[in-house]
């Protein structure tokens, strides 16, 4: 299918991948014109295999682990090549829930960009940046991705972690923007199309909008956000 959902995921955070996947299709009104595909962490060996081994993050070099509660976030690269370069993908984070059509994203004009993600603010000392937590991809136009490739250049020191993920490395002609509601940090309003909530554990409090996966666990459909009031 030209066009595809893909949304990553480790063991911690598999029921949210599925809650995800599950929102996108419900709130489209075009549930077959997209596929979904959760990327988890298990299916990218290249991933296990440097466990233990140093990587380049921040100008620091840092112990790669399977431990983190983001282990996935390399694969976030992955689509344009798992595609043959062809076709369009938006890819998310487990956390990230649509609560609008996604359809609008795979159909919108993109200007000639091959990525298009929106800018996070800065917080204090940090400046804004690129979030790739969510990205729409023009796969023809990113044939240079190769995340397995990118990966290992950061146990080489070549690369480093946060410029990566930060898409410092993509030539700003081939980045487009997206409104902020398509990645609405800790929102979630009647403007929010997708937005960042984190499910709770039942003692950690929650955002707006979302139950506690202690109560809700049972039925994915429980777990889906719905628009604050």
């Amino acid at each position: 299918m030209a066009n595809k959902l893909f949304i990553q995921s480790n063991d911690e955070q598999y029921l949210g991948a599925l809650v995800a996947g599950y929102a996108a299709k419900r709130n489209s009104r075009q549930p077959e014109a997209f596929d979904v595909e959760i990327m988890h962490f298990r299916d990218f060996p290249w991933l296990s295999a440097r466990v233990g081994q140093k990587f380049l993050r921040g100008l620091e070099h840092r112990v790669w682990t399977d431990a983190d509660l983001q282990s996935f976030t390399p694969v976030r690269f992955s689509p344009p090549k798992t595609m043959g370069y062809q076709g369009r993908a938006v890819v998310i984070d487990p956390d990230c829930f649509a609560v609008a059509d996604i359809m609008e994203l795979f159909t919108r004009d993109m200007k000639g960009a091959g990525v298009m993600c929106r800018i996070r603010p800065g917080l204090k000392e940090m400046p804004p940046y690129r979030a790739s937590s969510v990205m729409l991809l023009d796969n023809a136009k990113l044939t240079h991705w190769d995340a397995e490739k990118t990966f290992g250049e950061l146990f080489e020191f070549k690369k480093d972690y946060l410029k990566w993920i930060k898409l410092e490395y993509e030539a700003d002609a081939n980045v487009g923007l997206l409104e902020p509601e398509w990645n609405d940090f800790d929102h979630l309003t009647p403007a929010t199309k997708i937005s960042s909530i984190r499910p709770t554990d039942g003692h950690s409090p929650g955002r707006p909008g979302c139950r506690s996966i202690s109560r809700s666990a049972k039925n994915p459909r429980n777990l889906v956000p719905s628009r604050a009031a």
